[in-house]
């Protein structure tokens, strides 16, 4: 197991600050909130805003977590989370207009039955193995399993390879809503998460 990233948000106060760190992983205005725990998070505008956690360095086995809140009137949010290779998508994350999330790869691989509401922070947990066959997803919210995929295509052949090295929050709400994001954490060659945690940053 390799603890590869974390991030809490805090101390960067504007989107050029947060460029020095990440200068390939921003797209549009991005802004920071108020955050889970008191702290800062990222805001990410409705619109074509984006904010990419990369480069990693590239696996094809991944444990994720990150906290998230949907502000204001729920929506579609297509691909509000993306687990790519050089900015080819492999999987990704929608939140239904009912609050219920969607798994896609190349195709549907499930819709959950719970949901989360509004206005409210949700830990979201993924597991994933990128392979044409014998992929797995595996999705937590708040601690419980949500979602199991066995043996599924997690792999987009339009990547080279079977790795993911980016991941990317993006908000194309179909309504004005913002969407936040913090306290994430990425583990590699692993299946074990580390549940719902707090990500603080401290200046020495």
């Amino acid at each position: 197991m390799a603890l590869v990233a974390i991030e809490g948000f805090e101390f960067y106060e504007t989107q050029q600050n947060l460029a020095l760190k990440y200068p390939f992983g921003h797209d549009g205005t991005l802004s920071f909130t108020d955050g889970r725990m008191g702290q800062t998070a990222l805001n990410v505008p409705v619109g074509s805003n984006k904010f990419s956690l990369m480069p990693l360095a590239s696996c094809d086995t991944y444990v994720i977590g990150f906290a998230v809140k949907f502000s204001g009137t729920l929506g579609l949010y297509p691909g509000f989370v993306k687990f790519c290779q050089d900015h080819v998508t492999h999987l990704s994350l929608n939140q239904n207009t009912n609050g219920t999330l969607t798994l896609l790869s190349q195709s549907f691989l499930g819709t959950t039955t719970n949901s989360i509401v509004s206005d409210y922070w949700n830990y979201i947990e993924i597991k994933f193995y990128i392979h044409p066959t014998e992929g797995y997803v595996n999705l937590f919210v708040n601690g419980s399993q949500w979602l199991s995929i066995p043996l599924c295509n997690s792999y987009n052949p339009a990547s080279p390879t079977r790795t993911v090295n980016q991941i990317t929050w993006s908000n194309l709400s179909t309504t004005s809503t913002s969407l936040q994001v913090d306290d994430v954490y990425v583990l590699q060659n692993t299946t074990t998460s580390l549940g719902s945690v707090f990500v603080e940053s401290r200046i020495p």
